[in-house]
């Protein structure tokens, strides 16, 4: 269980204030112009605009789409936690490749194909931004999923509903009520693979209702199967695993093959403080493994995945069992090569178990002894995790 729950309750708090400024946002987007209002331009300023910010500047329609967005990643900024978020890194990212691709190849050879692609740019962000919200000012989120993916809108109030419900049994009548439109039209082809789920019992809406394991079963076998080949993949909101801890087994493979690779991941990179040294320690670790053969890998891809966002959440109980995975006299011909890899990379794992320490001190206010031992532990896990995936 997370350790310290008053950040946490700060979720509510801001976002009632939250969801008043996100609704004077979307207002201002929306309302026609007035006297007091102000120029309808975009969030950026158009005195000396890039490229692509001449287009949107220009444009009153991507202009009010940028403002609806500046307003959604305020929101986000503060994250699963309600203490601070890594959507700046994020942010900055998505600027970087919108302005990549809209300007480059076939999007330059008209202003009709640079326009449509700045407007595809926009409407992914929004979606992950209103993902990212969905938990915090859910009604605004909904409202542009509607927009933009409205098939996904009755899966997400799903998930909503089961985060956000603390009382078991109206849980279970909300969410069963929410899954039971998606059981009837359900493919054959899904219908099977969750009867055929042997450690869960989601035969019924109410079967996926009733626990949170069968919740997240269901959530990631149908996401997979219905909405993966859509263009639009589903994510799992952070948030929402923060509520509900054990969600997090949604996370993992289910299917044992490559499917597994289109399985849901959660949006915790960016909705979770940033800890860059961390993740740039595990990415190395993955980097320097040989490429997998079979469709093992996706499997254990996902798994990888899944052990991150673990770490992320201080989910011990995921990654305990991997943290020990080397033999204690160390012989075996894997175990030597995780013990090379991490003396030569001894100077940046302890680096990364400080960083996590005090992540863990800082966001769920864990013991510093604790503390340490979490975090040593769960660098070793993504090490040997990492080493593990090709096996």
């Amino acid at each position: 269980m997370i350790a310290k729950v008053g950040p946490l309750l700060l979720v509510n708090i801001r976002g009632l204030a939250m969801f008043a400024t996100l609704a004077g946002f979307l207002w201002l987007a929306a309302s026609p112009a007035k006297a007091s209002a102000p120029p309808p331009g975009p969030s950026f300023d158009c005195a000396r605009p890039t490229e692509i910010e001449s287009v949107i500047c220009a444009d009153s329609e991507l202009s009010a789409t940028d403002r609806r967005m500046a307003a959604f990643y305020k929101v986000a900024m503060t994250g699963a936690l309600g203490v601070g978020s890594n959507q700046l890194v994020t942010q900055r990212e998505w600027l970087r490749q919108r302005d990549k691709s809209c300007a480059t190849g076939a999007w330059k050879q008209s202003y009709e194909n640079l326009r449509a692609c700045v407007a595809a740019e926009y409407q992914d962000r929004l979606e992950q931004l209103a993902i990212a919200t969905l938990m915090v000012t859910p009604n605004e989120s909904f409202q542009e999923l509607g927009r933009i993916n409205p098939k996904a809108v009755p899966l997400y109030r799903a998930v909503y509903d089961y985060a956000s419900i603390d009382e078991r049994e109206r849980r279970i009548k909300t969410v069963e009520a929410d899954l039971t439109p998606l059981y009837a039209k359900m493919d054959a082809n899904t219908r099977d693979h969750l009867q055929r789920t042997a450690d869960y019992s989601t035969v019924t809406a109410h079967d996926a209702a009733a626990s949170d394991a069968n919740f997240a079963a269901f959530f990631a076998i149908f996401a997979t199967l219905e909405y993966s080949d859509d263009g639009h993949g589903l994510t799992w909101p952070c948030a929402a695993l923060v509520k509900r801890p054990s969600l997090i087994a949604g996370l993992g493979s289910y299917f044992g093959g490559a499917i597994d690779g289109a399985i849901p991941g959660s949006d915790c990179e960016a909705a979770m403080p940033p800890m860059s040294e961390v993740t740039a320690l595990s990415d190395d670790a993955t980097a320097a493994q040989p490429f997998c053969q079979g469709t093992v890998r996706f499997s254990t891809g996902r798994d990888y995945v899944k052990l991150q966002d673990a770490v992320r959440l201080r989910r011990t109980e995921v990654w305990e069992t991997k943290a020990q995975m080397i033999d204690a006299d160390g012989d075996a011909a894997s175990d030597q090569t995780i013990l090379a890899w991490r003396r030569t990379h001894k100077a940046r794992i302890d680096g990364a178990e400080a960083v996590l320490k005090g992540y863990y001190i800082r966001y769920f206010g864990t013991d510093a002894k604790v503390a340490n031992s979490d975090a040593r532990s769960a660098i070793d896990a993504l090490i040997n995790g990492a080493f593990e995936s090709c096996e």
